[in-house]
């Protein structure tokens, strides 16, 4: 079987820090808080924009929806993500990451037996989530 895949993502930092890529890793390291957040004191840490958008699609030979698959066909469906967030970067050590997601799964039923629909019937979902998340690095 085959299957693909992508996702774009972007962000901007609203505090100015700029994100420094690290060609040891090759990746872009987290933003510097230049101002890191301490009660009385007047810094607030560093907050930056985040979106990304992604797709798989994990079917090959999966057949029309109302019949059954290919003998060597896999019906794992297909799904696209939006999301558009906020992250925090406390200090150095600590982020919270708040995140907003709409999913689409579009899904055919494999079999009657698994998912007790009848064979080819959608079987997909959409939804809406909000994640908070926290990382702490040491």
């Amino acid at each position: 079987p085959r299957f693909n895949g992508w996702y774009i993502e972007g962000s901007w930092v609203l505090t100015g820090e700029k994100r420094r890529y690290n060609t040891g890793n090759s990746v872009f390291d987290a933003p510097p808080s230049n101002n890191p957040w301490q009660p009385g004191s007047g810094g607030y840490g560093t907050f930056e924009l985040v979106a990304r958008y992604s797709t798989v699609d994990l079917n090959f030979r999966e057949g029309l929806p109302g019949t059954a698959q290919a003998a060597d066909g896999v019906r794992g469906g297909e799904q696209t993500v939006a999301s558009v967030g906020v992250n925090w970067y406390v200090n150095s050590n600590l982020r919270f990451m708040l995140d907003y997601l709409h999913v689409d799964v579009d899904r055919l039923s494999p079999n009657a037996a698994t998912f007790n629909t009848p064979v080819g019937a959608q079987i997909g979902q959409t939804f809406d989530a909000i994640a908070l998340r926290t990382q702490f690095g040491f």
